[in-house]
């Protein structure tokens, strides 16, 4: 399967720190901190008094590390001061770090060792060469997993399947997309690709063995020979040097964010400015000095 870039996470890069149910806490203790504030500045006499847009203005720069013009100088304002910049070095400690390290590095690798993985990813296709003994293997198989995969095939005609082998390399590198295949024509055609992310095992692992006919003659020969190879250490010295190099895709290079991956918040940028004039036209015609 094709391996992820920071490019393929232009929405998902500055989001991706937390998730999704941390985001929505995080809003509740913002929207709560801000009430609180609010009712600070209402009824408490030492403290300057702040409307609601005020208060959320304030909490809003406190989690952004920066100051305010507001003093705060009851022991009841103090203490939502002090929680808001707790809260500001717990979040942006952690979400700084993650992104840091997101862009320097990259996304990570994706988390699939099965047939399993795969089917609880509906967005990622699955597929091989049309005609082969894979067909078999999953329509035939005992196991569930690969009886759903096989059922998810079939229920769209057969469309996951390619085929050449040219087209499932088309395929992986164009949309989310598994080929499987044999092993040594993986470790051929994509062993020095680092556009492509090889699985870490194999699904079906198959012993290679020598037919030879019933009560043969040639069987203890062939027995005491493979064993011999085996012994002295031959059939890993072959292994070595017919396997495929394969690169090492996983060091860690620094290169440079394209503009896609930082497009989101110039995106929002421009969006927060058009809002903003748009806003200021509306307060010149409805509310003029």
């Amino acid at each position: 399967m094709r391996r992820p870039t920071t490019g393929d996470q232009m929405w998902s890069t500055y989001t991706r720190q937390f998730q999704w149910k941390v985001w929505m806490v995080v809003f509740v203790v913002l929207v709560v901190l801000v009430v609180t504030l609010r009712l600070v500045a209402r009824y408490s006499s030492q403290e300057v008094r702040l409307n609601l847009s005020d208060s959320a203005l304030v909490i809003f720069g406190f989690l952004c590390g920066q100051g305010t013009w507001v003093k705060m100088v009851s022991t009841s304002g103090r203490i939502v001061v002090v929680s808001v910049l707790m809260l500001q070095l717990l979040l942006i400690a952690h979400y700084n770090s993650d992104l840091i390290s997101a862009l320097a590095a990259g996304p990570s690798l994706p988390r699939i060792n099965s047939v399993t993985d795969v089917n609880s990813n509906p967005s990622l296709g699955v597929g091989w060469r049309r005609g082969s003994s894979l067909e078999e293997l999953f329509r035939e198989s005992p196991s569930p997993a690969h009886r759903k995969v096989w059922e998810k095939i079939a229920a769209n005609d057969m469309e996951s399947l390619v085929p050449s082998l040219e087209e499932g390399v088309k395929r992986v590198l164009q949309e989310p997309y598994l080929y499987i295949s044999a092993d040594i024509s993986i470790y051929h055609t994509f062993g020095t690709d680092c556009r492509v992310f090889i699985l870490p095992s194999s699904e079906f692992p198959i012993q290679r063995s020598l037919a030879l006919k019933k009560d043969s003659p040639l069987i203890p020969l062939f027995n005491s020979v493979i064993l011999d190879m085996w012994v002295f250490g031959l059939m890993n010295k072959w292994k070595v040097t017919w396997t495929p190099p394969i690169s090492d895709c996983n060091q860690l290079v620094v290169t440079s964010v394209d503009l896609k991956t930082v497009a989101t918040p110039f995106i929002l940028l421009g969006l927060a400015t058009a809002l903003s004039l748009a806003l200021l036209l509306l307060e010149r015609r409805y509310c003029p000095l």
